[in-house]
């Protein structure tokens, strides 16, 4: 069910976003929340945090991601946190950001949030990089795409 937050939360939605005005709508459904700002999906909630959307990041919004190699995409793809090993390729982040997860072609899988900056995973060998939100098998892509 669809429902337009209050002007105080819409706020705090709107803050993530570096925005200061807009309509905040909030789809939930079984341990997740699309937040719906101006008429796009570009905020999920889930497993307590909330990160920027697939369709954010396929916006052109911008480009904070890492590249796995073709060996981590099924691990990642059912769930699990990314680790360096798997890392082929990354732009600037930092800490606590969200990422976009993306295949060795550019594909993106899904988003996370980052454990450790780019400037460190820059020095790792070993590690995790990303704790894994979601990703586009879960039931919150179907839900969001429906929303584009």
């Amino acid at each position: 069910m669809r429902k337009t937050l209050n002007r105080k939360k819409a706020i705090k939605i709107l803050e993530i976003l570096g925005m200061k005005r807009g309509r905040v709508d909030v789809v939930e459904g079984e341990g997740f929340k699309i937040y719906i700002i101006n008429g796009k999906p570009f905020l999920v909630e889930k497993k307590g945090r909330i990160v920027k959307s697939i369709t954010y990041f396929l916006s052109g919004n911008e480009v904070r991601y890492v590249k796995i190699d073709k060996g981590a995409v099924l691990n990642v793809l059912n769930g699990a946190d990314i680790f360096r090993p798997g890392v082929v390729e990354f732009s600037s982040f930092n800490r606590g950001d969200s990422v976009a997860i993306l295949d060795e072609n550019g594909n993106i899988l899904g988003v996370g949030i980052s454990v450790v900056s780019s400037e460190t995973l820059e020095k790792m060998e070993k590690g995790k990089v990303l704790i894994n939100v979601y990703t586009i098998k879960d039931k919150v892509w179907a839900i969001e795409k429906g929303l584009i």
